[in-house]
This record gives structure tokens, sequence and C-alpha cells, in this order.
């Protein structure tokens, strides 16, 4: 009996303390991040993050190509249309402090769009190229003032990030 009433008197202790909850709650950080790419073109995110989060904004550019073969003393032409990529993508990583970028141009360089004018003729128009760069940057944690690094490829990104006070 005496055993019943301690493992009663136990439980009813551990009820009434009520469960035991660590007071450290997660950190909350809210960050902007603006990619401004070589070309003049900005992409820009607002979010939160606890750990890890990655976003972006690519896009699928349509090119027209045209171009000419010989063939058995026949000249073909062909015309299509090709996609390419172009703009960025982030990701931010707190418990290292650091903010992956991957950029997405166009290099239109060796390309000539086809016009009116060279529309019935066979003409060669080259194709613009995709073009990838990957960047990686250590970021201050505790730096809430606009965070600033340049691009390889021209441009820069701008990181902002503040703790979310509960």
């Amino acid at each position: 009996m005496n055993n019943l009433k301690l493992a009663a008197s136990s439980i009813l202790a551990a009820l009434v303390s009520g469960p035991v909850f660590s007071e450290e709650l997660p950190e909350f950080y809210a960050f902007r991040v603006t990619v401004t790419l070589s070309n003049g073109l900005v992409y820009e995110d607002v979010n939160q993050v606890q750990e890890q989060i990655g976003n972006g904004n690519v896009e699928s550019v349509p090119y027209m190509v045209t171009s000419c073969e010989n063939k058995a003393n026949r000249t073909i032409k062909k015309a299509g249309g090709k996609h390419f990529k172009q703009g960025a993508n982030y990701l931010v990583d707190l418990p290292t402090s650091t903010l992956n970028v991957t950029t997405f141009q166009i290099d239109e360089s060796g390309y000539t769009e086809p016009t009116e004018i060279n529309k019935d003729t066979c003409y060669n128009s080259g194709q613009p190229v995709d073009v990838k760069f990957k960047h990686s940057f250590i970021f201050d944690l505790n730096n809430s003032n606009v965070q600033t690094f340049p691009l390889t490829n021209g441009g820069d990104v701008k990181f902002i990030i503040q703790k979310i006070v509960n």
C-alpha cells in the first residue's frame, strides 16, 4: 500500500509541475537580399530564416535562332526558338554565416537577332550562350547594416540581416 501511495504521489507531482521546456526559443532572422547583375537586372527577396533557406528568380528567355546548311547542292534554312536562362538564386545558411548566390546571364556576343531584311535569305544568326556563375560570401550575423559583396562577373549583392526579437 505504501508503494502505491508513493507511486501515486510521484505521478501527481510530475503532473502538477508540468512539462519541462527549455526557456530558449529558436532564433529567427529577417533578411533582404538584392542581386544586381552586370546588365542592370535586379532580383530582390525579403524573407526570414531559422537555419537555412533558399529562393530566387530565374526566368527562361526565348530567342529566335536561324542557320543555313549546304547539303547535296542544296541550301537548307533552319529556324526555331531556343530558351536561355537569366536571373539569380540564393541560399542563406545561418550556422556557417554563408550566403551562396548563383547568377544566370545570357551572353549575346555571338548572336545577331534575325530581322525582316534577312528573313527570306539564308542567314546564320549564331546563338546566345547560358553563363552560370556561383558565388559564396561570408556575412557578419551581428552587422545589421547593408553588407555589399561584389560579383566576379560584374554587379553586386547587397545583404541585410537582423535578429527578430521575440
